[in-house]
């Protein structure tokens, strides 16, 4: 799609006739996504905000799994293991949810399950948090 097509030139005009604005042209990034597009599609991920996060918690040479979650982790309130910095949790959990918003549904459900514990995180709460890494 140009950005010399009619019926976006004349938006353009619309909005610069009722706002302050600068076209800076063809978007590429925005709130830690990258933007591709061709004539025919639209591609968005996350792969800059997700090495950075990756980079942020120690985790740039995690293993992978298949799944963001144990098929067989039941994850409980007080499962008798240590509690852990609760605002290095939260941060954990907000970055994951931030990607599975985003981009990442398939992690969705595994972050929404790790929120629970957002205000008493152990260890087997992080290390499942780290799983989704």
């Amino acid at each position: 799609m140009a950005s010399t097509e009619p019926a976006l030139l004349q938006a353009k005009q619309k909005l610069a006739e009722r706002f302050e604005m600068k076209d800076f042209g063809e978007l590429h990034f925005l709130l830690g996504m990258a933007i591709k597009r061709n004539s025919d599609s639209l591609s968005i991920n996350q792969q800059p905000f997700i090495k950075q996060i990756l980079s942020k918690f120690g985790m740039e040479s995690c293993n992978p799994v298949s799944t963001p979650a144990g098929t067989d982790e039941k994850l409980l309130k007080s499962d008798g293991s240590k509690s852990v910095d609760a605002k290095l949790y939260q941060s954990i959990v907000g970055s994951l949810l931030y990607l599975a918003v985003g981009t990442r549904p398939d992690i969705a459900h595994s972050v929404g399950v790790l929120s629970k514990f957002n205000s008493c995180p152990t260890v087997t709460h992080l290390t499942a948090a780290k799983r989704v890494f």
